[in-house]
């Protein structure tokens, strides 16, 4: 099957020729005259096409109404120290009466004093674990309450100060209270009692109050009276 076609130089008679003789000298069909069978054309290149590629698209902006929780607090332990070394002593006295005391004045003898320290840990207990804090980047929660739940909620744009009670036997222990004052009738007033590092605390509750009062174009003046 030819693949060339061209003219003869001499005779400008149409010739097709096979690209196997490509270079090669032949005799014209037609004139006979020696003529040199071309190359075979080079296809020409493809034209080149620019094409726009959609770009990723832009991340979205944080959605400024999502609420993150900051922290989930409740009172240290070590708060109710007092109370937990008079448990202790109760439930000593306890011990050391049945170790001298005959078996049949256990009752009304041994009985008290660890019905007493028995109670006093149990109490510390409820209130360490019925009580919690939490801290969003919108709110503040109180709840209370290991069955019956309580629950304060305060709009951190309407804190108008927090501050820190912290007495020497707190300061060595690392506890002491964090209060939330705010303009909001329902909860004018907030008490986190036994917080463990409660500067590191108040100063999470100032800065973050202190955005949300942006976020709501919310200025301290408004929260001077008249």
């Amino acid at each position: 099957m030819a693949d060339i076609t061209f003219e003869c130089p001499h005779c400008q008679q149409h010739i097709e020729a096979d690209d196997s003789i490509c270079g090669q000298t032949v005799e014209c069909p037609s004139c006979k005259g020696e003529i040199v069978v071309p190359e075979k054309p080079k296809p020409r290149p493809a034209a080149k096409v620019a094409a726009i590629i959609p770009s990723s698209p832009a991340p979205e902006p944080d959605d400024p109404d999502d609420e993150q929780a900051l922290f989930t607090k409740a009172p240290a332990t070590r708060a109710y120290i007092g109370r937990m070394i008079g448990a202790g002593i109760w439930s000593i006295i306890g011990i050391v009466t049945l170790l001298v005391i005959e078996f049949n004045s256990f009752a009304s003898i041994v009985l008290p004093p660890l019905v007493i320290g028995g109670i006093t840990a149990f109490g510390i207990w409820i209130e360490t674990h019925s009580t919690e804090y939490k801290l969003t980047t919108q709110r503040f929660f109180l709840k209370k309450g290991l069955i019956a739940k309580h629950l304060e909620e305060l709009e951190l744009y309407r804190v108008k100060d927090v501050t820190v009670n912290q007495g020497i036997i707190q300061r060595i222990l690392g506890f002491g209270s964090v209060t939330i004052l705010s303009t909001d009738d329902s909860t004018p007033k907030i008490v986190m009692h036994g917080i463990a590092k409660p500067m590191e605390v108040k100063e999470l509750i100032r800065k973050t109050y202190r955005v949300a009062r942006k976020k709501e174009r919310v200025h301290a003046a408004e929260f001077i009276p008249s």
